[in-house]
């Protein structure tokens, strides 16, 4: 008996390992990389000369983005978060019924292990109202250096599913690989040979 137990314990947890591992699902392109469970889907990822914007959706109304900028760009991390808050406002201005409330909101300092390395980041809450219903969210910012590149980086979602959402959001952390220099252009005509 006590061997059948063992066999039994043994292939459930290799069946849920397997679970596990098949439950990432990968994203990459032009040199960036990251994994991510099934729960979150990458909505956009858009390049200019100077930019690259790619938006995570998740579970909750999270999101998790992406912002790459010349190593030369001058904005600091609060300049980027303070910017982040004037689009916010401004797109929820535009709905009649809806608006971002600051008052009370906290600005902190924040920690976390992104890209193999403890980095420090700012925090920032704030309330997004409706008549019916208000949601008090959180904010983090973070900056990472990769060669010609500044990234940064910035997770929100509702403050009540944030622990919930840690382990999601560290599997991006961890599995992220930015490309430190801009993509080579293909040659004209060579994708065809």
């Amino acid at each position: 008996m006590r061997r059948v137990l063992t066999v039994l314990l043994l292939l459930a947890l290799t069946v849920s390992c397997s679970r596990v591992a098949a439950s990432k699902e990968r994203y990459e392109k032009d040199g960036l990389s990251l994994s991510h469970t099934p729960e979150w889907r990458v909505r956009s990822d858009r390049e200019t000369a100077a930019t690259r914007v790619l938006i995570l959706e998740g579970p909750h109304g999270a999101l998790l983005s992406l912002t790459r900028f010349p190593a030369s760009h001058p904005a600091t991390l609060a300049q980027y978060a303070a910017s982040v808050e004037e689009k916010r406002e401004a797109a929820t201005g535009r709905l009649s019924d809806t608006a971002v409330h600051a008052e009370g909101a906290q600005t902190g300092s924040v920690r976390a292990t992104i890209v193999g390395r403890e980095r420090e980041g700012l925090t920032k809450t704030f309330d997004i109202s409706t008549p019916s219903d208000s949601t008090h969210f959180s904010a983090e910012f973070y900056e990472i250096e990769a060669g010609d590149f500044r990234w940064m980086l910035m997770r929100q979602e509702p403050a009540a599913y944030h622990a919930e959402l840690n382990s999601g959001i560290q599997l991006v952390y961890d599995s992220l690989s930015l490309p430190s220099a801009p993509a080579p252009k293909a040659a004209a005509g060579a994708e065809n040979k």
